[in-house]
C-alpha cells in the first residue's frame, strides 16, 4: 500500500460506502491515509493526515503521533491526532473519499487539550455522532464531535493507570475497559453522554 520506508502504527476502518480506510505513520514522522475497496484496488493515493488541509493541526514542521481512525455510518469517518510540541489534540472529519470536512474555517479542528501523550482513541456511536477519549494527566475525558464536528465534553474515565480500550456498542453507548485495573475482567459501561 505505501513506498514508504517505513510504516508502522497501521490503523483501519470500515467505511460506510463498504471500502477501507488505513492510517500509518511514515519514517518522517507524518502519518498518512490511504483509502482502499474490499478487493484492493486503491480508491486514493497517499494523503498527509497533519500536512493536508488547513488550522494548527499541520503541525507545520513538528513530528505528529497518536492517529486513531473511526467511522459512522452516514459517510463520514474521523482521524485524531497531537502534534509533538503543543499540547492540543486534534480531529479532522473526512467524507467517504477522502476529502476533508471543513469546520468553521479550517480541517484540522482542537478535541481537547492534554499532557504528555494523550493516549486517544475515537469510535464512531450508532448516533453518527464520533466520542474521543484522550488523557488529560488527570484520567481520561470523553468529547462528543459531531459529523459536522461540535466538539462537547461529555465525561471521564477516572482510570490513569494505562490505555484504558473502548467499544462502541450497538445500544448507541460504548464499553470502557482498563487491564491494568480491573484484573478481575470487569468492565463500564459509558453512554454517548458520558454517564455511566
Amino acid at each position: 500500500a505505501s513506498t514508504n520506508s517505513y510504516n508502522c502504527y497501521t490503523q483501519m476502518a470500515e467505511l460506510s460506502n463498504g471500502n477501507l480506510a488505513f492510517t500509518y505513520r511514515t519514517a518522517d514522522d507524518n502519518y498518512m491515509l490511504r483509502i482502499f475497496q474490499p478487493n484492493g484496488t486503491p480508491v486514493t493515493g497517499e494523503i498527509s493526515v497533519q500536512k493536508t488541509g488547513t488550522g494548527n493541526g499541520t503541525c507545520s514542521t513538528q513530528s505528529a503521533s497518536s492517529a486513531t481512525i473511526a467511522a459512522n455510518h452516514t459517510g463520514t469517518f474521523m482521524i485524531t491526532h497531537h502534534c509533538d510540541s503543543n499540547t492540543n489534540l486534534y480531529g479532522t472529519l473526512y467524507n467517504n473519499d477522502g476529502t476533508q470536512v471543513t469546520v468553521g474555517a479550517v480541517q484540522h479542528f482542537v478535541v481537547g487539550t492534554h499532557t504528555g501523550s494523550p493516549g486517544a482513541y475515537v469510535m464512531g456511536l450508532t448516533d453518527n455522532n464520533f466520542m474521543v477519549a484522550y488523557n488529560n494527566g488527570s484520567g481520561y475525558v470523553l468529547s462528543k464531535v459531531t459529523p459536522t464536528g461540535t466538539v462537547t465534553t461529555s465525561g471521564s474515565v477516572s482510570s490513569t493507570s494505562g490505555y484504558p480500550v473502548f467499544n462502541a456498542l450497538g445500544d448507541g453507548g460504548f464499553a470502557a475497559f482498563d487491564y491494568r485495573i480491573a484484573t478481575d475482567g470487569t468492565t463500564d459501561t459509558y453512554y454517548d453522554t458520558g454517564a455511566r
